[in-house]
């Protein structure tokens, strides 16, 4: 999730879709990588057969509601050559701190 002049974007990091990091570059606006994890991510992981009210009603009624949140340095647009090496640095950085805090 990216905040920007208030508005909103979300990344896909692993997907195709640079249309996020592309208007960033473009705008030269620094990314302020955030990991953000619950610590019963199971009751609060969206998965199939579970409807929404099913998941308000597991956030709710969850036994730990804890959130655990590490900020970084800030990403600088003008440090990569293009999107797409932006994109491979970030989801580079996403992978080292799922393995060190989740797994």
């Amino acid at each position: 999730m990216i905040r920007a002049n208030n508005e909103c974007f979300a990344v896909d990091l692993q997907g195709g879709h640079s249309v996020v990091t592309s208007l960033l570059r473009a705008w030269s606006v620094p990314i302020l990588p955030l990991f953000l994890h619950y610590e019963a991510q199971d009751d609060f992981e969206w998965q199939p057969p579970y409807s929404l009210p099913d998941k308000i009603w597991h956030m709710m009624t969850t036994v730990n509601n804890r959130a655990n949140y590490y900020v970084f340095d800030p990403m600088d647009p003008k440090e990569y050559a293009d999107k797409h090496a932006m994109k491979a640095a970030a989801y580079a950085k996403y992978v080292k701190w799922n393995a060190q805090y989740l797994e």
